[in-house]
C-alpha cells in the first residue's frame, strides 16, 4: 500500500544506492518532492500513466540532465513547481518531453546559474517569460522551446530593448499576436517568426526597425 512505498522510498533516499524508480501507484507523490533534490545516482524515473495532477520540483530537470531517463507519459496535468531555491546553482535543467502542462514558471528566471534549459515537447501554454528570450537572444544561453502545445510571444517583448539584433523563433508553434512592442527593439536586424500561428494584423511599430536586413514571417495566419 501507500505506507509501505513511502517508507522504502524514504529508506532509498538516504542511501541513493538504487539505480531506478518506478511507482506503481500515485500514493508516493509527495515523497518524489524530497526524494528528487539529492537523486545523483538515479539512471531511470518512471512515472508514466498514473493519473497525476501533481506540481513535479524543479529538481527534476536537474536529475534528467545528468542522464537520468524519466517518463512522466499519459498523465492528467503536471506542472513544474516554483521551487527555484533547490537548483539555483544547476548549470543545466532538463524538462524536454515531460508531459508538462501550464504556463511556464517565472521561477526559472530565478535560476541564475543556467547555461543550458529544455522545455521541448511539452504542452506549455501562455507567454514565454522575457527573461528566457534575454538569456537566449542576448546573453548566449542555450534555451530551447520547441514543439510545445501554444506559447505566445510576451506583450513587454520590447524590454529587449537595443541589446538584441537576431530574434529567431521560427517553427515554435507559437499562437497570439506579435506585440505592438517589438518596435522597441531598435537594433533588430533578424526577424523571423515563420512556421508559426501567428495571427491578427502586423503591428505598425514593425515600420520602426529600421536597421532590420531580414524579416521572415510566412506560413503564419497573419
Amino acid at each position: 500500500g501507500g505506507a509501505r512505498l513511502n517508507a522504502a522510498l524514504a529508506r532509498a533516499r538516504e542511501q541513493w544506492a538504487f539505480s531506478g524508480l518506478r511507482f506503481t501507484s500515485a500514493d508516493g507523490e509527495r515523497t518524489l518532492l524530497g526524494c528528487l533534490r539529492g537523486a545523483h545516482t538515479l539512471a531511470s524515473l518512471h512515472l508514466a500513466n498514473l493519473g497525476l495532477t501533481a506540481e513535479i520540483p524543479l529538481a527534476l530537470g536537474a536529475v534528467k540532465a545528468r542522464g537520468c531517463y524519466v517518463d512522466l507519459s499519459g498523465n492528467r496535468a503536471i506542472r513544474l513547481a516554483s521551487d527555484a531555491r533547490a537548483v539555483a546553482t544547476e548549470p543545466h535543467l532538463d524538462f524536454s518531453a515531460c508531459s508538462l502542462t501550464g504556463a511556464i514558471p517565472d521561477a526559472l528566471c530565478a535560476c541564475g546559474a543556467l547555461a543550458q534549459l529544455n522545455l521541448e515537447e511539452n504542452e506549455f501554454e501562455g507567454e514565454i517569460p522575457v527573461a528566457l528570450l534575454r538569456w537566449k537572444f542576448v546573453e548566449g544561453r542555450v534555451v530551447e522551446l520547441r514543439g510545445n502545445a501554444g506559447l505566445r510571444l510576451p506583450a513587454n517583448l520590447g524590454e529587449l530593448g537595443a541589446a538584441v539584433v537576431r530574434l529567431d523563433l521560427a517553427d515554435h508553434n507559437l499562437q497570439g499576436r506579435i506585440p505592438e512592442s517589438i518596435g522597441a527593439l531598435g537594433q533588430l536586424r533578424e526577424l523571423s517568426l515563420f512556421k508559426n500561428r501567428l495571427e491578427g494584423e502586423i503591428p505598425p511599430s514593425l515600420g520602426q526597425l529600421t536597421t532590420l536586413q531580414t524579416l521572415n514571417l510566412s506560413w503564419n495566419l497573419l
